[in-house]
Parts: structure tokens; sequence; C-alpha cells
């Protein structure tokens, strides 16, 4: 009796594991070269190769004071496109509204479309202004996703301003 007892206890811990180990979710560490919503992880793994959290710090590239350079900011954010944005708009670095309409990583390049919010402020703003606009977001989303460049769109469609047509892909800017 106790090894029919032990057996079946044995076998439902079995299903039990099997049943656990079978769910996904959006949390899960997609594979290398699988495209990355803002709904999904970045390409990142814990040692163990379990799940990411869902709150990672994120290092954001904000203007400095005399806006010719940048100042980092470490910041916890839920791990998805959006709450970098959030956190790039909370410290005055992107603009009023903006959202994410999606973001993939694709190799080492993450292609980022945005609101038309997004187009409509760095089209609104001087040289220095669209620069530090741009500057945050790019070096901030690329070091977000390890990624090396980045290819930006504002409703699907290549962002033109008065100052510049952003159609290729853009790398870090680096500032000394």
């Amino acid at each position: 009796m106790k090894k029919l007892i032990a057996g079946l206890l044995a076998l439902t811990m079995l299903f039990a594991l099997c049943a656990c180990g079978s769910k996904t979710t959006t949390e899960e560490t997609p594979p290398a070269e699988t495209p990355i919503t803002q709904t999904e992880t970045p390409a990142q793994e814990t040692p163990d190769a379990s799940p990411v959290a869902s709150t990672v710090e994120c290092k954001l590239f904000l203007p400095n004071d005399s806006i010719d350079g940048v100042e980092e900011k470490t910041v916890t954010v839920e791990n998805n496109a959006q709450s970098v944005m959030d956190a790039l708009i909370e410290n005055g670095a992107a603009p009023e509204g903006t959202r994410v309409n999606s973001a993939e990583v694709d190799g080492k390049t993450l292609k980022l479309d945005l609101s038309k919010e997004f187009g409509d402020a760095v089209k609104s703003t001087g040289t220095a202004g669209e620069t530090m606009y741009l500057v945050s977001l790019v070096d901030t989303f690329l070091v977000f996703y390890d990624c090396d460049q980045l290819v930006l769109t504002v409703e699907g469609q290549t962002l033109e301003t008065g100052h510049q047509v952003y159609d290729q892909p853009i790398e870090m800017y680096l500032f000394d």
C-alpha cells in the first residue's frame, strides 16, 4: 500500500512538473534572432536560463544642462519598450504622449516605430532639441536592447524633419 501511494505521489509530481514546464508566457526570453516586440523582453537571460525579471535596470541618456552632451541615469523600468519610453518622457528626454508602436530586434538592429507625437515634437524643435531627443532615444534603446543600430520610423514612415531625413540606421552617439 505504501508503495502504491508513493508511486501515485511520484506520478502526480511528474505530471505537475511537465505541465509547469510546458507553459509559455510573454516574459520568456525569445531565442536569439527572434524578433522582439514591445510586449516581449529584450534578449537577456539570467545565469540559470530562467525567464527574465519583470523589472530591470535601464540606463537613460539624458541631455545635460547645457544641452551639449548627455548624462547617464539608471532607473528601474518594466521590461518592455513602452516603459523605457515612459522613463525618457518622465525625465524630459522624449515628448509627452509618445507611444511605442513596435520594437523589434533583427540581429543587432533594433527597429523602433513610434507614435506621431514623437515626430511632431521633433519637427517643431530647433536643431539642438532634435539632436537631444534623438541622442537620448537612440542611445537609451540601443543599450537597453544590446543592439548596434536603430532603424527609426514614426507611424511606419521615415522620420523627416526640417534638418534631417532619418532613412538610414542610426548608431550610438558618442560624447566625450
